[in-house]
C-alpha cells in the first residue's frame, strides 16, 4: 500500500493505519492527524469556494450592468447557476467531514 492510499483511507474511509502498514503513522497518533487532514481539507475547500464564488459574483454585476444590452442574462445566471452549485457542493463537503469526525469522537460538540 502506497502513502497515498494510505492516507486517502484515513481522510475518507476512517480505516486506522497500524505500524505494521506505514511505520511512521501510529494509532496514538492517527486522531490528531486526521483531525489535521480533515481541516485542511475543509479550508482547501473553503478557498476553492471563495475563489469560484467571487467569480460568480463578478459574471452576475456584468450582467446586471449590461441589462441594456441583448443577452444579458446569461452571465447573470451563469453566475446564479455556478454559485448555487459551487455552494451546495461546500456544505456537502463540510457535513460529510464533519460528520465523519464526530462519529469518531474527534470533534467534542
Amino acid at each position: 500500500m502506497s502513502i497515498s492510499e494510505s492516507i486517502f483511507l484515513m481522510v475518507f474511509s476512517g480505516y486506522q493505519l497500524t505500524d505494521k502498514t506505514h511505520p511512521t503513522i501510529s494509532q496514538t497518533h492517527y486522531p490528531r492527524y486526521v483531525w489535521f487532514l480533515r481541516l485542511c481539507l475543509i479550508i482547501i475547500c473553503a478557498v476553492t469556494v471563495a475563489y469560484l464564488a467571487f467569480i460568480s459574483i463578478i459574471m452576475v454585476c456584468v450582467g446586471l450592468t449590461h441589462s441594456t444590452e441583448s443577452a444579458s442574462w446569461v452571465p447573470v445566471l451563469a453566475g446564479s447557476v455556478c454559485l448555487t452549485t459551487i455552494l451546495l457542493v461546500f456544505l456537502i463537503i463540510v457535513k460529510y467531514v464533519y460528520r465523519s469526525m464526530k462519529e469518531e469522537d474527534i470533534v467534542n460538540v
